[in-house]
């Protein structure tokens, strides 16, 4: 069974999901908890492979969210896609 890495960056409100492995393989979610799910769809099509042929590997990694104006936040996850969306503002 082939395994994908699923990168899911903060964008705003959206989770930016990308596939590193295959080419166009950019999608997004509103919330990590519907990372597997938008992530398999788009695997599938791309690879014209069924949903469930392969296994999907969710790794986060701290992201970007406009607050005010220009102003800008970086915001780290807390917790793995199994659990609720929690984020902490830095600077």
């Amino acid at each position: 069974m082939i395994d994908y890495e699923v990168v899911a960056t903060r964008s705003g409100r959206w989770w930016a999901l990308t596939v590193p492995g295959l080419k166009f393989a950019h999608t997004q979610a509103r919330r990590l908890s519907e990372a597997d799910e938008m992530a398999r769809d788009l695997i599938a099509i791309l690879t014209d492979a069924p949903e469930d042929s392969f296994s999907i590997t969710l790794r986060t990694t701290p992201g970007r969210l406009s607050t005010e104006g220009n102003q800008w936040r970086t915001f780290q996850v807390r917790q793995a896609a199994t659990g609720p969306d929690y984020a902490t503002a830095q600077g």
